[in-house]
């Protein structure tokens, strides 16, 4: 039963809901909410009808649980006749409340003059579990303003009735990029090939933000017909949407991803080329060397050097169980040393610095490519032969060990370091079968060495030297 004290308050609360201070409003409506009575609840109704708008959508945002089905006329009527901005809230309530008792007065909203009450309207309906909402909301979809009908594509998407796909496929070509966004973002909710036809020439929209979309829907659908449009969008201007794209080929396509190989490792962005570079772990590797092989002989001078880079990738992943794999990858870096870009020599050379030394070579082949490195410290470039002298300390074995000493004398203070540094690890790792002759070559060039202009290499020097005295 409600206290006396509490009715006679309610004139004051209905006093101190108009107050300038919104906390004062704010705890005036909390304190109707607790009293509950018919009186209670009829001064909060007739607050909510004001021109006040930080009064209308306080009370809006606590009258949902606050209610009860008696109350629902009132706020029915408030649907219909109350003014522009509580027209709107009532819808908004009416939709949380979520009663089919309200389903034609917010049908009827839809025709409003007032375009806020017509979008709440349709968010209303959406909320309201009943299929005689679907035919008034894909009617919406035409509403004159583009805020309802993005609201309307939206909606519908949630519901995901099957009867919404042609109307939402027809939006993809509105006026406003807004709208054709929410329709692609649907027809991906609905998830049904029947919408593929419209998103796939969508997939051309003008709009970045609109073709991300598109390709999330369709990456949602998951058909093998979307495969080539996907694989054609890795070559978009956006970067997102070849990001999208590009998850989405691999989520439909999962390990059968040698289609995207090819394609992905010459792609002239090269972010798509790098995401490629990932996976190809996941592919065979004579599969594997094959793509990168195709990527070498690419016109563009980025492709090939990103493809001697993710060959270095490759190399450094193959194991002792896979060894057979590794001379067609060490094959395909010969093939990339003696090519006329320079970079394209440089990541080639630093792709066989990856190399593992637990990996048995056959003696006959890793003297090939020994050989090969040493002719590359001729090249004239010097990240080129950086790297050739950075895998023959690798790889070199104690047959390097003249061939790097000449090196000492290059006018490059940082290729003078890595040939120390090589030098370091060749001593470390052969160390029982060079010759006291090689070992005192090194130690009167490490020595001299010591006197260099260059820090680094001085520095260098004696860690070597260091390692040299100890054996």
């Amino acid at each position: 039963m409600t206290d006396y004290k509490d009715e006679r308050a309610i004139e004051s609360l209905d006093i101190y809901l108009r107050n300038q201070d919104a906390t004062i409003r704010q705890a005036a409506i909390n304190e109707l909410l607790r009293i509950r009575s018919e009186r209670a609840i009829q001064a909060l109704f007739k607050a909510f009808n004001s021109d006040d708008k930080d009064l209308s959508r306080r009370i809006a945002s606590v009258l949902t649980g606050s209610i009860g089905e008696q109350h629902l006329e009132l706020l029915i009527d408030l649907l219909q006749t109350g003014c522009d901005r509580t027209r709107g809230y009532a819808a908004e309530v009416l939709g949380k409340i979520g009663s089919e008792q309200a389903l034609e007065p917010l049908i009827l909203r839809l025709q409003d003059e007032m375009s806020w009450v017509r979008r709440k309207s349709v968010e209303a309906l959406g909320k309201i579990d009943s299929e005689q909402t679907i035919e008034p909301l894909i009617s919406a979809l035409q509403d004159k303003d583009y805020y309802v009908r993005k609201t309307a594509a939206l909606v519908l998407g949630e519901i995901r009735n099957q009867q919404a796909i042609k109307p939402l496929t027809k939006i993809l070509q509105d006026e406003r990029s807004k709208v054709r966004y929410n329709a692609a973002i649907a027809l991906g909710n609905i998830g049904k090939q029947e919408a593929n036809a419209a998103l796939i020439t969508s997939l051309k929209d003008s709009s970045n933000r609109v073709r991300i979309a598109v390709a999330e829907a369709l990456g949602n659908i998951g058909s093998d017909d979307i495969v080539l449009p996907l694989i054609n969008a890795l070559d978009d201007n956006s970067w997102q949407v070849r990001r999208m794209a590009f998850n989405y080929l691999l989520k439909i396509l999962n390990l059968n991803i040698d289609t995207i190989i090819f394609q992905g490792l010459q792609n002239r962005h090269a972010d798509v080329r790098e995401m490629t570079a990932k996976i190809l772990s996941k592919v065979e590797p004579q599969l594997a060397i094959e793509a990168l092989s195709q990527a070498f002989t690419h016109h563009n001078r980025y492709i090939r050097r990103d493809a001697t880079t993710f060959l270095g990738m490759l190399i450094s992943n193959i194991d002792v169980d896979e060894r057979e794999n590794l001379i067609p990858a060490l094959n395909l870096a010969i093939v990339g040393l003696q090519h006329t870009d320079k970079w394209t020599r440089s990541n080639s050379a630093d792709s066989l610095s990856k190399i593992s030394t637990d990996l048995e070579l056959n003696h006959d082949f890793l003297n090939n490519v020994i050989s090969t490195l040493i002719n590359s410290l001729n090249d004239r470039n010097d990240s080129v032969l950086t790297n050739s002298v950075k895998a023959l300390g690798q790889i070199g074995k104690q047959r390097a060990i003249e061939p790097l000493i000449k090196v000492l004398k290059d006018k490059d203070g940082i290729v003078r370091q890595q040939a120390i540094n090589s030098l370091g690890k060749i001593i470390t790792e052969f160390s029982e079968k060079i010759t006291q002759t090689q070992i005192s070559l090194i130690r009167n060039e490490l020595t001299l060495a010591l006197a260099d202009e260059f820090w680094k290499v001085r520095e260098q020097a004696k860690i070597v030297l260091e390692k040299l005295n100890a054996l």
